[in-house]
């Protein structure tokens, strides 16, 4: 089987996976706080990718699909850069803490 798109393009893509997660959570018996957990770590790692211009493509449990549609010129530097920018800030906002 062969997967095409109408508008396939060259570009950076970002697989985020929350490593442990399904480890971590396992022990936690409220449900509330599991949904917790994810949302604010998925929604602040899709908030982060935006600020850099990535489109979120998929959701996929504990795992976000990222592309950086400025990478499909390879020309363009800044768009390079801003991708590794973005890495670069998820890693640093691991270390946030959360009220």
């Amino acid at each position: 089987m062969r997967i095409s798109f109408v508008r396939a393009q060259d570009c950076c893509v970002c697989f985020l996976d929350i490593v442990d997660s399904t480890r971590l959570t396992s022990s936690v018996n409220n449900p509330e706080k599991v949904r917790k957990y994810y949302e604010i770590i998925l929604n602040t790692m899709a908030a982060i990718a935006r600020n850099f211009g990535a489109k979120i493509i998929k959701n996929v449990g504990d795992c976000l699909i990222l592309c950086y549609p400025r990478t499909s010129d390879t020309s363009n530097k800044s768009a390079f850069n801003d991708v590794l920018e973005c890495c670069i800030t998820m890693i640093d906002a691991r270390n946030t803490k959360v009220a």
